[in-house]
């Protein structure tokens, strides 16, 4: 289930705002939240458990190991299936989750609200 908030219950009595967060990376039975800070987190919780509480709209799975926050992505090569992000680290995608990669593309949903007129 999404959390209608921006917050991220990490144990009973941590939480981060999920602006904070760059991207989340499984380590077997853990994940290591890495903020934008450039903190990192480990929590005792699998990426999928994470996966269920972040809005679907603002993060992104691109394979089975990490969940990639959408504010984070400078660009996506499409070709390689590979997103890089701000801070130049470069993550490939699964060729089951490639295809979803054009909805979190900064380069293309920033303007999806736009239409081209066509010429008379």
């Amino acid at each position: 289930m999404n959390n209608p908030t921006n917050t991220l219950r990490i144990t009973r009595k941590q939480s981060i705002q999920t602006n904070e967060v760059l991207f989340l990376e499984a380590n077997a039975n853990y994940t290591i939240i890495h903020l934008a800070d450039g903190k990192s987190i480990l929590a005792a919780s699998t990426l999928k458990r994470f996966e269920n509480k972040l809005p679907k709209n603002t993060f992104c799975r691109p394979n089975k190991s990490f969940i990639i926050h959408r504010d984070f992505i400078e660009r996506i090569n499409y070709q390689d299936k590979v997103i890089i992000l701000k801070n130049a680290l470069i993550i490939q995608a699964s060729r089951r989750k490639a295809a979803l990669l054009k909805t979190f593309d900064p380069l293309t949903t920033n303007f999806s609200h736009l239409t081209t007129k066509q010429p008379l």
